[in-house]
């Protein structure tokens, strides 16, 4: 009969013993999830640095794309400027053509010459 009432008391102590354990073995689980969230934290932080990153380096890409657009329409601009200049320099010898046959209309006269070697 001892020996049952031994055992039975030997194990109420490893109840004891394990319930006054619980805690701390709680604590440390906490302790670890908690470590496992801060380092997520972490890590997500990280992403986001990333990401902002990477949009960073795709504005940059959109801002250089937009000047390489405004520097090609420039460029396509020079031909169409020359093209006007050419036509008006068309003109204007058009003009100059015109005026060289009005003058040769005038008649010849030597009154005229004196007039205009005045």
């Amino acid at each position: 009969m001892t020996l049952f009432l031994f055992t039975q008391l030997y194990g109420l102590y490893r109840i004891q013993v394990n319930l006054a354990r619980f805690p701390l073995k709680l604590a440390r689980i906490l302790l670890n999830l908690a470590r496992i969230s801060l380092n997520l934290a972490r890590i997500l932080l990280n992403l986001a640095r990333f990401s902002l990153n990477l949009a960073r380096i795709s504005l940059n890409l959109a801002r250089i794309l937009l000047n390489l657009a405004r520097f090609s329409l420039n460029l396509a601009r020079i031909p169409v400027n020359l093209a006007r200049i050419s036509l008006n320099l068309a003109h204007i010898s058009v003009n100059l053509a015109r005026i060289s046959v009005n003058l040769a209309r005038i008649p010849l006269n030597p009154t005229w010459i004196g007039f205009f070697l005045r």
